[in-house]
């Protein structure tokens, strides 16, 4: 029996306080992240590592992945899939590195920044050890450049960021006095740019580790604390990405943490991600890469297909009025067309007894909403707020929610062999719970799902077996809740006999080739792929 076809639903969320905003992104439930592939080893030869050497890391726009190795003192270029294509060697002892739009490579380190072509073949060098502008402080250990070609780096020992033309020409710098206050820095570290030009620095502190965001001529925006970690890249959706020690961390632009996931046995550095939204992570004990791609629950066991993942690229309230005008695009690389719903949330709080269903949309922007909404391309939702929200003055979160042709769920099956007279068994790898039923509901709630009702907080059945049945309790799914959506799925939950049996079969201490969702890894994986640590509810397909 082939399981149903399951999909992926992303959540993109803009808070606006009449007369401001700010965004940040969501994870949803199907939103996750797994282990695709590792490459590189220990040693000296092409590919390899010396031990303590991989540190930064790139994506060029070429589609190339530039790794330097601090120990060897050198670059290496591979292909996304780890095939080796070529080195150079550096003098700099190289920490980071970064492409510009000239197609060159930046490279810093213990003293001057370099600049390569993507052959190796070096162009020049600037910067001498110092204090004054345009000298460094012994170490640079991060790098970013802009799209006009500003180089921006941080300057750890002089506690500051500078910026510079693509020549090496002094633009500015800030920082300066080493301080935990707000533009002061303590140790800055990884440096990265967003798509606004806002510039991220990570700034490790005596009193934990913060992102501070600047913009471009070093005027102080805000800051979030964030784990103590040494890459830090802004990946397409936004998202603020942090490699610490053996945690990856995935944050909101306002410092929500969204996900994370550990590894094992490693010591994360440079990190790194391309268009398509593949995280490469660069693990500096055991000399290799780490590359992680974002998907649905089932992993490379089929083919992949990405996550939507919306983007704002504005949000205006007209002047005078109620009105605001939503400006959004969803990044999906293969899929050409989503289908998308905007949703709100008093206070930012995702919370059902929250939201604000957006109904009131204008000047035919309705249009931009539903069923096979081109991706890739902007889109305009124009929302008459008064319409929906009788109040005066207030706060809320907007929420574009996006899925491509999948359903709203995904499921990873394996199957259980038969033993004796006991027929095989399939049952979801991974299990269930609130954390993944809570943006059910806001999906079915934002589309206008007539087999729901929000009342008071709570969703309610409308018509068939479950009728006028309570579905949630506050923002927990009830057991009738979990019966109803889970036959909206065409699956059951799975008996507490087959769990126990899937459970029981094969060898615990068994460890696949990759690893889904998130959470701490490696996951305790019998042979035949079940989780037997994780707590939840499994699901069974239907027939």
């Amino acid at each position: 029996m082939k399981p149903p076809n399951k999909n992926l639903l992303t959540f993109l969320t803009v808070l606006v306080a009449f007369l401001g905003w700010r965004s940040g992104i969501q994870a949803g439930p199907q939103d996750n992240w797994y282990l695709e592939r590792t490459w590189g080893s220990i040693g000296t030869g092409d590919g390899q590592f010396r031990r303590y050497g991989a540190k930064g890391l790139t994506v060029g726009t070429d589609g190339k992945v530039y790794v330097v190795d601090l120990v060897q003192n050198r670059v290496q270029v591979f292909e996304q899939t780890g095939q080796f294509l070529r080195k150079w060697t550096t003098s700099n002892r190289p920490y980071c590195i970064a492409m510009g739009p000239d197609g060159n490579l930046y490279v810093g380190g213990e003293g001057p920044i370099q600049v390569y072509t993507p052959e190796g073949v070096f162009v020049r060098a600037w910067g001498s050890n110092g204090t004054g502008n345009g000298q460094f402080g012994g170490e640079i250990r991060g790098i970013a450049v802009s799209p006009e070609g500003k180089v921006f780096v941080s300057d750890q020992n002089n506690f500051r960021v500078q910026v510079f033309q693509s020549n090496g020409a002094f633009v500015t710098k800030w920082g300066s006095s080493r301080g935990s206050l707000p533009g002061q820095f303590y140790n800055p570290l990884g440096l990265s740019l967003d798509a606004d030009g806002n510039v991220y620095v990570i700034d490790i502190t005596q009193s934990g580790s913060r992102v501070q965001i600047f913009d471009q001529s070093g005027t102080y925006l805000r800051h979030f604390a964030s784990s103590d970690g040494t890459g830090l890249c802004v990946g397409v959706d936004g998202n603020v990405i942090v490699a610490q020690g053996w945690d990856v961390l995935i944050y909101s632009k306002d410092g929500l943490l969204l996900q994370s996931w550990q590894t094992i046995d490693t010591e994360m550095s440079g990190i790194a991600m391309t268009p398509e939204g593949r995280l490469f992570v660069s693990d500096f004990v055991n000399s290799r890469i780490w590359v992680y791609a974002r998907g649905f629950r089932s992993g490379p066991a089929i083919p992949v297909k990405y996550v939507p993942q919306p983007v704002v690229m504005k949000v205006v309230q007209r002047p005078t009025t109620t009105v605001l005008d939503i400006d959004y695009r969803v990044i999906d690389v293969d899929s050409a067309t989503n289908e998308i719903f905007p949703l709100a949330f008093v206070d930012g709080e995702k919370s059902l007894s929250k939201v604000i269903r957006i109904n009131t949309l204008l000047e035919g922007t309705e249009s931009k909403q539903g069923g096979s909404i081109l991706t890739n391309v902007p889109h305009r939702l124009t929302w008459n707020v008064a319409a929906d929200w009788s109040v005066n003055f207030g706060e809320m979160k907007v929420d574009i929610l996006a899925k491509d042709e999948r359903e709203i769920l995904s499921f990873d099956y394996i199957t259980i062999p038969a033993v004796g007279p006991t027929p095989a068994l399939k049952i979801s790898r991974t299990p269930y719970g609130d954390n993944d039923f809570l943006p059910l509901w806001f999906w079915l709630i934002a589309k206008g799902d007539s087999s729901v009702n929000l009342v008071g907080g709570v969703v309610k059945a409308v018509g068939g077996a479950y009728d006028g049945q309570s579905l949630t309790s506050a923002n927990t799914t009830t057991a009738a809740g979990r019966a109803f959506l889970f036959s909206k799925l065409n699956v059951r939950e799975a008996t507490t006999a087959e769990v126990a049996r899937a459970k029981a079969v094969g060898t615990p201490t068994w460890v696949p080739r990759f690893s889904v969702g998130v959470g701490e890894y490696p996951l305790q994986i019998n042979a035949y792929g079940f989780d037997v640590l994780a707590a939840g509810y499994s699901v069974v397909p239907l027939d």
